[in-house]
């Protein structure tokens, strides 16, 4: 035996001593008096808890008599000299579930304690008192866990209701979910996708009831993850944990709802989750603006001041399934979603443009009918063909068709005189399809790390659209009037394809050297045909406008190098390399060019890419990011085809437009302290667009026509940084949560007046949001109160003008148990807008919704509503849009006010 061998086997021997001298100790120091043993175990499971804290308190004054800990299965055993007639209070917590206190005496079946569940929520039992709640968020590692239990929501609320409670989560303008700023992508359930990348499908169809817990995370890409690559592709992923008990069998939830002005709701979900298998039919019809699926085309607005419902009045209808299963080597995921929608649209727009020398003022109306029918297909399989090879294919199908009819009236303002005014009517049908494939093949080479990997990606799309558009304008300074009425006929198609090959070397010490890269080439090609109408004929022309219109062919290639070193320890992780990313973009004009006579853009880009994470400890961690993305310019700003079917508003393409390049630093950290139960979340956000796309405006002082050219520009940056906290009271009944949000941007463009020297414009817009929330918990009741304040602050270097907007927003939530089973739920809002220029309820209003519920049945498996929205009658719906060039604020038709009953039916057929 040699001296390192007999060196061990002698710290073996010694610290085997030392920790028998310490049972024995402990153990002599319980000698004496009286012997208490139990198991604790999950509520609902039954599993052991191992590591939870159980102590003995002598009654009345709670003063401990003995403590300690179970062991891995769950077990303990206490002994202490008990006080003569008097009871003990037996003190069982750990983190997750909530404490229980049990009155226990020596007469207790020989002072065995049996089997102590522990459960995530506030329930009553026979002999045990339940009081406080689980934690609202915990962190563990990179995930941040919310416990669905620690939130109330309405009886028969769906995810949507808890998400907006989550700290640092909110549903943003566009409908987006965001949780600490980040848009979350997918929603999986149990681990599963859920309808891919669509979370709308869970947020409006997953009844609260079912989910334990909410994991919120960055989920690495299918090639970082079998390979252990950086690549940049992580997406915010909140993952739903349902409940044990759900799982036995089918769940029904069907709701049906009437109410005033002819409004309906009608919804169904059907779900059978399972270890190895999940099944989930959704339906929807309903005339309230709730969708039940996203969209194919969104339309998105970058909204930023006030408060924005959705706009206009929508009547949607959507089918959807989602399957998966597991077996063996094999993982399948399946969807299939439909979603139609009917959406009547009245605003009413004011738009004031940054112009040096003159005050310009565009104020519009408009009414909108737009009709919608969408149709997405997913599927996901990996097959572990072997120990060490995986195989991964994801193709995609989506296909949408729309029609809409348009009517409109704007009038422009140039130093308070009108200059113009235009009436105008359309109509537009468009059809479009898109199909992507991904094939993925991953081997491990050895067990030391080695791996390598094929990734191809393979993408066709087509779009067509018929457009009329009829106007009429008339200039008033030189009092001439211009009809126009055009068809227009656009086709778009195109196809791409990518390929990316990986390769990771060992290294020692417990490093590894990656490789990785990547080619990608995309074709588009768009035709733009325009139509003028004929007075004579009283119909289109059969041949088109030459100068209005344009064929064109954009080819774009890039090729990306990546050489990177990484490891990972106990206490960090890091991943650290450069990226070398050459990008050539060729366009040409088929009709107005010679074949050879192509425009050639080339631009090379370096950036290094960092990754570095670091654990103080299991629950706080630190992560810092830095890495940059190249984006190619879409085909309409590129086409050299001058687009004039608004008079008023003529946009240019710009065929010599370079591909653009972001960079972008980030940090995370999150800290979570479990004797206090309080959760922490800081975020900061650094980026910088090299190339960006922005806009040059040209306006026309004699007729305030407005010229848009887009080109690229540098200078477009943006820092932003936010913080979460959230914690209980000493007295576990308050609980405070606070989100702040902070965020400077800067963005620059072109104006010009006539035919004057373009001049840069620059605007500076701080954006800053606090929102604060207290909450009061008994059993019988919930209260909050929540104070929210949004600030911008915007400054044009053009008008050297300043604009400051101050958003208040004041709320209370009560939600109160009434005898007889009665459940009253009511949320009052006030909100405050200065800075605008509004009046009326555009300016401040006061939103106050409520509902009274009571369950039915031996199980409540029905449940019967009548709930209120805004029964003030002073809802609205507003954007506030800042650019470069000009600032845009939108009113839309609201829903209103209405009532509704609902009847909800929530069936769990157990075993079936």
């Amino acid at each position: 035996m040699n001296i390192d061998s007999r060196m061990y086997s002698f710290q073996y021997r010694l610290i085997s001593c030392y920790v028998f001298i310490l049972i024995s100790l402990a153990a002599y120091a319980q000698s004496g008096g009286e012997r208490f043993a139990g198991r604790v175990v999950d509520s609902e499971t039954y599993q052991p808890v191992p590591f939870a804290t159980v102590r003995l308190l002598a009654l009345p004054d709670s003063a401990m008599l003995a403590g300690g800990a179970t062991d891995a299965l769950g077990k303990f055993q206490l002994a202490v000299t008990a006080p003569k007639n008097k009871p003990l209070l037996l003190h069982v917590s750990f983190i997750g579930y909530a404490p229980v206190y049990r009155t226990v005496s020596s007469a207790t079946n020989k002072n065995t304690l049996g089997d102590i569940p522990l459960t995530s929520e506030a329930v009553a039992l026979d002999e045990t008192v339940v009081v406080g709640q689980a934690p609202m968020a915990v962190t563990e590692e990179d995930t941040t866990v919310f416990n669905a239990s620690a939130y109330r929501t309405p009886e028969g609320s769906m995810l949507e209701d808890l998400v907006k409670q989550l700290p640092g989560g909110e549903i943003d303008a566009d409908g987006k979910l965001l949780i600490h700023g980040k848009e979350v992508k997918k929603i999986l359930v149990d681990g599963k996708e859920f309808f891919s990348d669509d979370p709308k499908a869970a947020l409006k169809n997953l009844p609260v009831e079912m989910i334990e817990k909410l994991k919120a995370y960055e989920r690495k890409s299918d090639l970082a993850r079998l390979t252990g690559i950086d690549d940049g592709e992580e997406e915010m992923i909140l993952d739903l944990s349902v409940k044990k008990n759900m799982k036995r069998g089918w769940m029904e939830n069907f709701m049906g709802g009437y109410g005033s002005k002819d409004r309906y709701e009608l919804a169904n979900t059907l779900n059978r989750f399972q270890d190895n298998s999940q099944l989930t039919v959704i339906g929807n019809l309903n005339n309230t603006n709730n969708q039940g699926f996203s969209e194919v085309q969104r339309e998105s607005a970058s909204s930023s001041g006030n408060l924005r419902t959705q706009k206009g009045l929508t009547t949607s209808r959507s089918l959807g399934v989602n399957a998966t299963y597991d077996w063996q080597r094999v993982k399948f995921r399946s969807n299939i979603q439909y979603v139609g929608t009917d959406r009547l649209e009245d605003s009413r727009t004011t738009v004031d443009n940054f112009l040096r020398a003159d005050n310009s003022i565009t104020q519009s109306t408009g009414r909108n009918r737009l009709k919608n029918d969408n149709l997405i297909a997913n599927v996901f399989l990996e097959w572990k063909m072997d120990s060490v090879t995986t195989l991964i294919f994801r193709p995609q199908y989506r296909t949408a068709v729309n029609d809409r009819t348009n009517e409109g009236f704007q009038q422009g303002w140039g130093n308070d005189v009108l200059l113009n005014e235009k009436e105008s009517s359309g109509t537009n049908h468009n059809s479009s399809y898109n199909m992507t494939m991904m094939l993925q093949l991953s081997r491990k080479l050895s067990r030391m790390g080695r791996n390598v990997a094929l990734k191809v990606d393979y993408g066709t799309n087509a779009s067509s659209t018929d457009r009329k558009n009829l106007s009429t304008t008339h200039y008033f300074k030189n009092n001439t009037e211009k009809v126009q009425n055009q068809k227009i006929e656009d086709d778009v198609d195109g196809y791409n394809y990518r390929l990316q090959l990986v390769y990771v070397e060992p290294l020692p010490w417990l490093h590894f050297l990656q490789f990785r890269y990547s080619y990608q080439y995309r074709v588009n090609n768009s035709d733009h045909f325009v139509y003028n109408w004929n007075k004579e004929l009283e119909e289109f022309t059969p041949d088109y406008d030459e100068e209005a219109s344009n064929q064109f062919e954009n080819q774009y290639s890039n090729h990306l190098f990546n050489v990177a070193i990484r490891t990972s320890r106990k206490k960090y992780n890091y991943n650290i390399g450069a990226d070398f990313e050459p990008q050539k973009s060729v366009s040409h004009s088929i009709l107005k060019d010679d074949p050879e006579n192509q425009l050639e853009r080339s631009v090379f880009n370096f950036s290094p890419t960092v990754n570095f994470r670091y654990k103080f400890s299991k629950r706080t961690r630190l992560q810092i990011v830095y890495r940059g993305k190249s984006r190619q310019p879409n085909i309409r700003d590129l086409q050299p085809v001058t687009d004039n079917t608004n008079p008023l508003n003529i946009r240019v393409g710009n065929p010599s437009l370079k591909p653009s390049y972001t960079n972008t630093f980030t940090l995370n950290f999150n800290s979570y302290n479990a004797k206090h139960q309080r959760n922490m979340v800081a975020t900061a956000l650094v980026e910088n667009t090299i190339n960006n796309v922005t806009n040059q405006v040209t306006y026309d002082s004699e007729t305030g026509v407005r010229t848009t050219t887009p080109l690229n520009l540098n200078g477009n940056w943006r820092a932003l940084g936010s913080f979460s906290l959230n914690t209980p009271f000493k007295n576990r009944s308050w609980i405070f949560r606070t989100y702040s949000y902070l965020q400077y941007r800067n963005q620059n463009g072109y104006t010009t007046i006539n035919k004057e020297a373009p001049v840069k414009s620059t605007v500076k817009h701080l954006t800053a949001r606090q929102r604060l929330q207290l909450t009061y918990r008994t059993k019988q009741m919930e209260i909050s109160a929540r104070a929210e304040l949004l600030y911008n602050n915007s400054h044009n270097n053009v008008k050297e003008t300043r604009t400051e907007t101050y958003d208040y927003r004041f709320g209370t939530e009560v939600q109160y148990y009434l005898p007889w089973g009665i459940e009253l739920y009511s949320d009052l809002t006030y909100f405050q807008r200065s800075g605008y220029g509004y009046e009326g309820y555009a300016r401040e209003n006061l939103m106050w919704n409520s509902q009274l519920s009571r369950a039915f049945l031996k199980r409540k498996q029905l449940l019967l509503r009548f709930k209120i929205y805004d029964m003030l009658h002073q809802d609205v719906s507003m954007i506030r849009t800042i650019t470069a060039t000009s600032i845009r604020d939108t009113d839309y038709n609201a829903l209103g006010s209405y009532f509704m009953v609902h009847a909800i039916l929530r069936l769990n057929l157990m075993g079936r």
